[in-house]
């Protein structure tokens, strides 16, 4: 808590504190200036459990588009190409998918594990 004994310089003293290259978060509580130095590390663990499962979803339905398109290819090539191979294609981009999102899985847990040790 900064006290400020003259009301003239407090707006200076707000834009000081704004331009440090330093993680600060100042309020004015009446004419004292209030300063919260950095984050805390359970903070910043939580802000980076979020973007991991942010980028979990975000993995998952870009997931889901691309098999969608795949699948709309093939439904159409069921008109020129036999079913057993429509079949086949169907099974190899099923196991790819299913393969990348295990993947992504276990990127994400090792991922989620390491920064609950931190």
């Amino acid at each position: 808590m900064l006290k400020v004994f003259d009301d003239s310089v407090r707006d200076e003293i707000m834009k000081s504190l704004s331009r440090v290259d330093m993680e600060l978060s100042t309020s004015l509580e009446g004419k004292d200036i209030k300063v919260k130095l950095g984050t805390s590390r359970k903070e910043l663990v939580a802000a980076g459990l979020k973007k991991v499962k942010t980028a979990m979803e975000d993995f998952k339905k870009n997931v889901r588009d691309v098999r969608h398109k795949h699948l709309e290819v093939v439904k159409k090539l069921s008109k020129i190409v036999d079913q057993e191979t429509i079949t086949q294609l169907e099974a190899d981009i099923n196991t790819k998918i299913k393969k990348a999102e295990d993947t992504a899985k276990k990127t994400t847990d090792a991922k989620e594990k390491d920064l609950n040790q931190q």
